[in-house]
């Protein structure tokens, strides 16, 4: 019988759950028993969590993993600059910010996929047609099945 074996993905969603929840200290014991070399992606979803729950020591220690890897990744000096401030110490967080302009990382802005309803400004006609197809099957699904009403 094949093994079954783990791909990063799955490992960094272990990581994701446990951090969303607050088990930092169960996640880093966790990546250390990581049998593959880490990807940043998992440094990246430690630190997110770290400032959702203001860890900010084990935040730095998921930054210095990024950093080594993506120096001029400016979503990492700011959750970091942010979590600084958050925590009260609004001089680490402006050294933070410093830091990016000293090496000349730029903030980049955010943005979103969400469209406007009634947008109508897509070139291609025929995706219009598909969009109201899918509605119209999504209105007939949510009448037919009462689990949708």
């Amino acid at each position: 019988m094949e093994e079954l074996v783990a791909e990063m993905e799955q490992y960094t969603c272990v990581v994701d759950l446990l951090g969303r929840v607050g088990r930092l200290d169960e996640v880093m014991r966790f990546i250390e028993d990581m049998p593959n070399e880490l990807s940043v992606m998992v440094w990246e979803t430690l630190q997110g969590a770290c400032r959702i729950h203001s860890d900010v020591e084990l935040g730095e220690i998921a930054a210095k993993k990024i950093l080594m890897v993506r120096q001029n990744y400016s979503a990492t000096y700011v959750l970091l600059s942010n979590a600084y401030i958050e925590k009260g110490s609004l001089k680490d967080g402006m050294s933070m910010r410093s830091s990016m302009r000293e090496r000349g990382v730029k903030k980049e802005p955010g943005f979103s996929w969400i469209v406007v309803v009634g947008d109508k400004k897509h070139l291609e006609e025929e995706i219009y047609g598909v969009l109201d197809a899918l509605e119209e099957e999504m209105i007939g699904i949510r009448i037919l099945d009462p689990m949708f009403v």
